[in-house]
């Protein structure tokens, strides 16, 4: 299987998460059609590296929903070599670091901590390394 099916794998489970917590509006708040799209558009040496960094974050103890567990984020970034502003997720979500906008992002942890989630607890690095070890038993 190609690395960039796994990214889509990766992103479809962290949505299930947030659909099951929050609801499927919420869900597709975090990842739609169209993110998909733009990660099955990635080249594999691209998708190839984007995972591996997502791997060595999650196996120094990454959690929560941070840009360390972002592929988008390391597209705009690594990729792109452009900055938040220019990132084409953020276009379609709103940018999630911007401090003046209120992306889907923000709507999510906000949301969360509404209803009394904890986002940090829900995406555990145990979640992260449990989901790793499943995509790659599967995949590769």
């Amino acid at each position: 299987m190609s690395y960039k099916k796994m990214l889509v794998i990766f992103m479809e489970a962290k949505k299930a998460e947030i659909t099951k917590v929050l609801g499927p509006e919420y869900g597709e708040l975090y990842f739609n059609e169209e993110d998909k799209q733009e990660l099955l558009a990635l080249s594999e040496e691209n998708a190839m590296s984007i995972y591996v960094l997502i791997n060595m974050h999650i196996k120094r103890n990454a959690s929560n929903l941070s840009v360390v567990v972002c592929p988008f984020c390391y597209i705009a970034h690594y990729i792109a070599n452009d900055s938040c502003k220019f990132c084409k997720y953020g276009k379609r979500h709103k940018i999630c670091a911007d401090l003046h906008v209120r992306s889907n992002y923000r709507d999510i942890i906000i949301e969360s901590k509404k209803r009394g989630y904890n986002l940090e607890e829900i995406f555990s690095n145990e979640f992260y390394c449990d989901l790793i070890e499943t995509i790659e038993k599967e995949n590769l």
